[in-house]
């Protein structure tokens, strides 16, 4: 009796081992999803700076020339609501006199920093000129974007899984196997990146003419990493 318990154990615990080979049999792979698209809007930044010997002083002027600036985006395609210029900073400035080996105190230098979004696209050179002109002290690259971006990048992610599934169909195939249900996806980040257009302008590019720009496409990117399982694996 003991016998045959025991041939009983040694079966069930074979078969249970063979059930754990099968079920830890896994195919990982990483999909990836792309596409290209037309940028349709832009989302831009400046700054004002003025260094005077008060702090109120400078921030007096740079509210009058925030307000010039601003004033000049009247007539452009520009979405009000998204203006924000509630970035403020204060900063004491020094100047290093070597012969008398000590800082001297020249002032306070604040900065105000603004944002909008430019919905034309062609009108993004005449906006760069205004903006120097109404007095920013500097306007950084413009940020090129679409308002189809979510809709896009859901689509990718569809093309992501999908792509993860072919890769793995074959992996299984050529192992002999069969591809099972999905076990894990795991999303590696939003690749939907809105790309920079211009290099840094400044005050002496306001003389430069009315240069032209170029859009280009951006490109929609997700990847997703998955885990399958592999069916019917041959016996080793």
């Amino acid at each position: 009796m003991r016998t045959f318990l025991l041939c009983l154990m040694l079966v069930w615990a074979s078969s249970a081992n063979a059930d754990a080979n099968v079920e830890r049999a896994r195919i990982h792979v990483a999909g990836t999803g792309s596409t290209f698209t037309v940028p349709d809007h832009a989302k831009l930044q400046f700054e004002v700076t003025v260094t005077a010997p008060s702090a109120m002083d400078a921030q007096r002027s740079v509210e009058q020339t925030l307000e010039q600036v601003i004033s000049g985006l009247d007539g452009f395609d520009v979405d009000r609501s998204t203006l924000q210029a509630s970035h403020l900073q204060v900063a004491p400035q020094y100047r290093w006199q070597p012969e008398q080996r000590q800082r001297v105190f020249e002032g306070y230098q604040v900065t105000r920093r603004a944002s909008f979004t430019l919905e034309s696209l062609d009108q993004l050179g005449a906006v760069y000129q205004a903006l120097v002109k109404g007095g920013a002290t500097s306007v950084n690259p413009a940020i090129l974007d679409t308002h189809q971006r979510d809709a896009l990048a859901t689509k990718m992610l569809a093309a992501a899984f999908e792509d993860a599934r072919v890769q793995a169909e074959a992996i299984a195939q050529a192992s002999g196997g069969k591809l099972g249900a999905a076990l894990e996806v795991t999303t590696m980040g939003d690749s939907v990146a809105p790309r920079p257009m211009l290099a840094r302008m400044s005050a002496e590019a306001a003389d430069a003419g009315n240069p032209v720009y170029e859009t280009g496409q951006l490109e929609i990117r997700k990847q997703v990493q998955v885990t399958f399982a592999l069916e019917n694996t041959p016996a080793k």
